[in-house]
């Protein structure tokens, strides 16, 4: 049995643009959440800035250096620069090739903890 449940005192037609309007509204809601969640995504991606510190030997200038690094965007889409090396007499003036920013540029120091250790 087919049969349309209308509230008492409407017609078929009204019951119709009630329905209607509904549709538009929820498509409405459905598009800003979309249009929300992109540009969310898009912030994410220009907007996310890591600055990391780091020590290493510098074959460049022959010693160990300071540097901070900064790291923009997503893991796998990071862009890299060099904000300060204790390399150069105005560390935010770095004016070398930044071959640091490649892993082959730079040599990993030994592990040397800040303060002694007792074995007991």
């Amino acid at each position: 049995m087919d049969f349309l449940m209308m509230p008492e005192g409407w017609d078929a037609q009204a019951v119709v643009e009630v329905q209607t309007a509904a549709d538009v509204m929820s498509w409405i809601s459905l598009a800003w959440v979309v249009g929300f969640a992109l540009v969310a995504l898009a912030l994410t991606v220009f907007a996310t800035c890591v600055v990391r510190r780091r020590a290493f030997w510098c074959p460049g200038a022959g010693r160990e250096v300071e540097v901070e690094f900064e790291d923009r965007g997503l893991l796998g889409f990071r862009r890299h620069d060099v904000l300060t090396c204790s390399a150069f007499e105005h560390p935010g003036e770095v004016t070398c090739g930044r071959g640091c920013l490649h892993d082959e540029g730079r040599v990993p120091m030994p592990f040397d903890p800040p303060y002694h250790i007792r074995r007991a």
